[in-house]
C-alpha cells in the first residue's frame, strides 16, 4: 500500500512539472507587455515594421525621380498651391508646378541622367509626375526643347492646346513651340509622336509638322536647309541708300517673320550697347520685341538664331541711328 501511494505521488509530481513546463512555454511566446520596458516594447513592433517594407520577390520594381532645375537664367518663377516664387538652381520639382521663364528667362531641368527640359523665355509649363516608365508637362505657351535617353527608356510626354494634343518620345532630341491655338514640332534626332483629332503622326529626324487646336496633325515636312528672317526695320531709311535706318525714340520695336512660317528662337544683338535680347516667335513664324538705344549713336543691330529642329537663321543686320535733336521750331507770325 505504501509503495503504490509512492508511484501515485511520483506520477502526479510528472504531471505538475510537464503542466509548469508548459505553461513557461507559452509565456515565453507572448510579447511583452508594452507598458513593461521601452525597449522591450519596441523591440517586436520594430520587427513588425521591417517585415513589412521587404518587398516580394515577384513585385515589380518602380523606380522614380524628382525633377531638378539645373541652370536658370533671368526671371524665371514657380507657383506651387498658388503662390509664385523664384526659382532657384538645384529646386526640385513637384506635380501640378507652374514653370515660367519671363521674357528674358530661361532654365534647364533635368529629369534624370538621361532626360533634360530647356524652357526659352515666354515659357509656362505644368509639371506632372515622373514615374519610371514616364515623365510629362503640359505646355500652356511658348518654346521648349527636349532631350530623352535612350531607346525603350522613361517616356518624356508633352501635352499642348489645352490637353487636346500630345507630343512624345523616348530617344532623340525634340523642340515643342505653339500657344492654345497652334502647335510647331520639329525632330533633330530621333523619332517624334504626335497626337490630335484621334491621329497619329510620326515626325523623323529633320522633319516637323504643324497642329491646330481640333484638327489632325499636318503631314509631316522635311526642315528647310535655309532660313531667313524677313524683317521690318524701325524708322525711316537715313540717306539715298536707305541701308541705315532714323529714329528719335531711346527703344524701338523690332518686328520680323521667318520665311516658310516656322517656329523659332532668335537673338536680337546691339552691338553699340552690348545688350542681347532673346526671342521666340509666335506658330506662324512672327515675332517682335523692344530693343533699347544708345542715345544719339548709330546702333548696328543683328538677328540671328535658330528654327524649331535646329536650321540656323540666316543673320540680318541694320544700323539704327538714334537721334535726339528736337525738330526746328517752326514760328509762324500772323
Amino acid at each position: 500500500m505504501q509503495r503504490r501511494t509512492v508511484i501515485v505521488l511520483a506520477a502526479a509530481a510528472g504531471v505538475l512539472v510537464v503542466a509548469v513546463a508548459a505553461w513557461i512555454a507559452v509565456r515565453s511566446m507572448r510579447p511583452p507587455s508594452r507598458l513593461a520596458s521601452p525597449d522591450a516594447a519596441t523591440a517586436p513592433v520594430a520587427a513588425e515594421d521591417a517585415s513589412l517594407e521587404v518587398p516580394s520577390p515577384d513585385a515589380p520594381t518602380v523606380e522614380s525621380a524628382r525633377a531638378r532645375v539645373e541652370s536658370v537664367e533671368g526671371p524665371v518663377t514657380v507657383r506651387r498651391a498658388g503662390i509664385d516664387a523664384p526659382v532657384a538652381v538645384g529646386a526640385e520639382l513637384e506635380a501640378d508646378d507652374i514653370l515660367t521663364t519671363g521674357p528674358e528667362g530661361r532654365a534647364v531641368v533635368r529629369v534624370d541622367e538621361e532626360n533634360t527640359v530647356v524652357l526659352e523665355p515666354g515659357t509656362s509649363v505644368t509639371w506632372g509626375a515622373v514615374t519610371g516608365s514616364l515623365s510629362s508637362v503640359q505646355l500652356d505657351r511658348g518654346f521648349l526643347s527636349a532631350s530623352t535617353g535612350r531607346p525603350g527608356g522613361r517616356l518624356f510626354r508633352v501635352q499642348a492646346l489645352e490637353r487636346t494634343a500630345e507630343v512624345e518620345a523616348s530617344a532623340g532630341t525634340f523642340d515643342v513651340a505653339g500657344d492654345e491655338q497652334a502647335l510647331a514640332v520639329a525632330s533633330a534626332d530621333g523619332e517624334v509622336a504626335v497626337r490630335s483629332a484621334g491621329e497619329t503622326v510620326v515626325v523623323g529626324a529633320g522633319r516637323y509638322t504643324t497642329v491646330r487646336r481640333g484638327e489632325r496633325p499636318g503631314t509631316p515636312r522635311q526642315l528647310p536647309g535655309d532660313v531667313v528672317a524677313e524683317m521690318f526695320w524701325p524708322g525711316q531709311a537715313a540717306g539715298d541708300a536707305g541701308g541705315d535706318r532714323l529714329v528719335a525714340e531711346r527703344a524701338v520695336v523690332v518686328r520680323g517673320r521667318l520665311s516658310d512660317g516656322l517656329s523659332g528662337v532668335l537673338e536680337i544683338r546691339n552691338e553699340r550697347t552690348g545688350e542681347t535680347y532673346r526671342v521666340v516667335t509666335r506658330p506662324d513664324g512672327s515675332f517682335e520685341t523692344e530693343v533699347a538705344l544708345a542715345e544719339d549713336r548709330d546702333n548696328p543691330l543683328v538677328v540671328a538664331g535658330r528654327t524649331v529642329g535646329g536650321v540656323a537663321v540666316g543673320e540680318q543686320r541694320a544700323v539704327v541711328l538714334q537721334d535726339s535733336t528736337p525738330p526746328p521750331l517752326t514760328v509762324r507770325i500772323q
